[in-house]
């Protein structure tokens, strides 16, 4: 989008005044809103109702919260991370999964813990994306790492945590059968495996 990417200053990102020049038709059209949340800090940007009708998305509106800005920005960290990985995944956010399950009727069962992404690849094989920042108590994890070892659906689950938080998730997993814990894979928030273990199982996971 930029007039001359070989002239550009970092390969693939666009300078600040080129990105408002972008923006600023979308803000008038109010496609997007911006709003800074925090003083000294960078704004956010989010679609309208407007804006998500007009990308045909079926997806009710959300406006980022203060408390959750930091994990979100963490999880689209993550997205720009593994589609440049692997750039035939398709990437399902939660917004997205929790749309199609309002459409499933579960007979009033507790439906399973949604993952913050669903990553899917061609052949089919469907991966929880979790991105987790904080500890959270003991029993919610424990929960959480045992509601995925039950789902089916996933054929691995891959973390992304800070070296502590990586510490009390892996406690929850070793709780679980053999068969259970070598579907969990532990990365750092730059996408760096934390053990070999980790790496092995990354690798049967991308065969």
């Amino acid at each position: 989008m930029t007039p001359d990417p070989g002239k550009m200053k970092q390969p693939g990102i666009m300078s600040a005044e080129r990105t408002r020049k972008i923006l600023r038709p979308w803000l008038k059209e109010e496609v997007i809103l911006y709003r800074t949340f925090f003083n000294r800090q960078k704004g956010c940007i989010w679609l309208t109702a407007k804006g998500i009708k007009y990308a045909n998305l079926h997806l009710r509106y959300y406006e980022p919260n203060p408390a959750t800005l930091s994990h979100l920005y963490a999880v689209n960290d993550v997205r720009l991370l593994i589609a440049e990985r692997r750039p035939k995944d398709t990437w399902r956010s939660e917004r997205e999964i929790r749309a199609a399950q309002q459409n499933i009727n579960t007979n009033d069962s507790t439906p399973p813990h949604v993952p913050d992404a669903e990553l899917i690849s061609p052949n089919g094989n469907v991966r929880a994306i979790e991105v987790e920042l904080t500890i959270k108590a003991e029993k919610r994890l424990e929960a959480i790492v045992f509601d995925f070892a039950a789902n089916k659906r996933y054929d691995a689950v891959w973390y992304y945590l800070p070296e502590n938080v990586y510490s009390a998730v892996t406690k929850a997993v070793r709780k679980l059968p053999p068969e259970h814990r070598k579907r969990f894979v532990f990365h750092s928030l730059k996408g760096d495996p934390y053990t070999h273990e980790s790496r092995e199982s990354t690798q049967e996971s991308d065969a």
